[in-house]
């Protein structure tokens, strides 16, 4: 009998054990956009307010990146004032629901802390608040987000696209900067559009310092849209299907997903 409750003790104790896998964060095209409220004082209001408690402190009260808390921060906020977001599923401006997700999921490996435990509504306060920052500093700059992209048609994921898309990943330069293993190890200076040195992504860190997230459709992504404010320009062509893309990104999530020393 006293095995038999020893044995139901330990099974209890088990099944109560914390875990070490943690859940996978949010990817940015996977948040959950509600439908927007209408703007009105209130909410601009509430917008004033959020902007003030939790963004100030590294974003700057003008929004300018100046904040007072940003010496301890790798990567130094955005500058509102640029209009220049490195996330869009858009050709131009991002669209609101863009700006949301940024909101939502934030950049916590990049010091940007997620804010997907704010109410909605003050979410969707401080896109218009953070587009009313970029209309004081940028009168002229229009808002209106561009045509949506197309992605391309999906590809299998397989050896023989991982293979390809190591030669495009070549033949498009991007070793230059990302280094052939993609290792990062770029031979040449780079600058953001706020004057900052900075680092091209390192490949082999792994798929969570990925901004938009790590799975090849995210890498699609990018590669069509480029990330605005960075050296990283689109390689989409005009006129084509630019399925090529899948087999570039298969490789980059190759990569980031592969002990250093192998290779396709």
């Amino acid at each position: 009998m006293k095995y038999f409750i020893l044995t139901i003790a330990l099974l209890t104790l088990s099944a109560c054990a914390p875990t070490d896998t943690a859940p996978d964060p949010l990817r940015w095209i996977e948040v959950e956009v509600p439908p927007a409220p209408e703007i009105t004082d209130a909410l601009r209001n509430v917008g004033t307010g959020v902007y003030g408690e939790s963004c100030t402190s590294c974003h700057g009260d003008q929004g300018r990146g100046d904040g007072t808390e940003i010496a301890p921060l790798a990567t130094p906020p955005r500058d509102f004032s640029l209009a220049l977001f490195k996330l869009r599923s858009t050709e131009g401006f991002p669209s609101d629901s863009d700006l949301y997700r940024s909101i939502t999921v934030g950049f916590p490996p990049y010091g940007m802390p997620a804010f997907d435990s704010l109410p909605s509504n003050e979410r969707w306060a401080l896109v218009h608040h953070i587009k009313s920052l970029i209309q004081t500093a940028a009168p002229t700059k229009s808002l209106h987000p561009g045509a949506p992209i197309k992605m391309p048609p999906p590809k299998k994921y397989n050896q023989r696209s991982i293979d390809l898309g190591k030669v495009l990943y070549d033949k498009n330069g991007c070793a230059f900067c990302h280094g052939a293993k993609g290792d990062a190890k770029a031979t040449i200076p780079l600058m953001d559009a706020q004057g900052n040195s900075i680092q091209p992504r390192n490949f082999r860190e792994g798929l969570e310092h990925f901004k938009s997230g790590g799975q090849p459709e995210d890498i699609v992504r990018i590669l069509m849209t480029g990330i605005e404010g960075t050296p990283m320009q689109s390689i989409a062509r005009t006129g084509s299907d630019n399925a090529q893309l899948w087999d570039i990104a298969h490789y980059v999530h190759f990569l980031a997903t592969s002990p250093e020393e192998e290779s396709p």
